[in-house]
């Protein structure tokens, strides 16, 4: 405010912010001049806020490769089976949501994922190796021992990941379909 006869100003500018965002606060200007009805100055600031990034809802992953197991295909088609033959429906709506429910039992029943498997060639040995290691943390020389195992172990489990890729890709050559090559 302006003191009468003085020609210096007073002017508090404040700002109350949250100790969470204060250096958020890149840059603050008052405009004294602005035609506001009050005594007040305004004031305007520039705030850089970063918010949290939201995860989506991650959707439930099936492992279709459970399929190429034969027990495990014949079990999904026998169940798929006689689940449409017991619904005797004549509309086609209800006899394809009953279509959508028998697949959806069945990915949840059989396709299940294993939760320990990080990667495809990871067997159960390897898994109880490495469980077996992580016990003999604190002996060193069968902690290494251990480790040694486990290390030809994956090395192999890798090698006939790749031959049985590889097998596949030359199978779907052999019968000239390029679409599921790269599958």
């Amino acid at each position: 405010m302006d003191k009468p006869g003085n020609i210096y100003r007073n002017q508090i500018d404040f700002i109350m912010v949250n100790k969470r965002f204060k250096n958020s606060c890149t840059s603050v200007k008052t405009y004294p001049g602005a035609d506001i009805g009050s005594n007040h100055v305004p004031l305007v600031g520039v705030f850089a806020v970063r918010l949290k990034n939201v995860n989506k809802k991650r959707v439930s992953l099936y492992d279709l490769r459970k399929l190429q197991e034969q027990v495990t295909k014949e079990k999904a088609t026998r169940t798929i089976n006689t689940k449409i033959q017991a619904s005797e429906e004549k509309d086609i709506e209800t006899e394809m949501t009953n279509l959508g429910q028998a697949v959806e039992s069945v990915k949840k029943e059989l396709l299940k994922p294993d939760g320990r498997k990080k990667k495809s060639w990871m067997t159960e040995e390897i898994l109880n190796l490495m469980e077996e290691r992580r016990i003999n943390k604190g002996n060193e020389s069968e902690y290494r021992r251990i480790q040694k195992i486990i290390r030809g172990k994956i090395r192999e489990a890798k090698d006939k990941e790749m031959t049985m890729k590889c097998e596949e890709i030359e199978f779907f050559q052999s019968k000239y379909d390029e679409f599921n090559v790269g599958t």
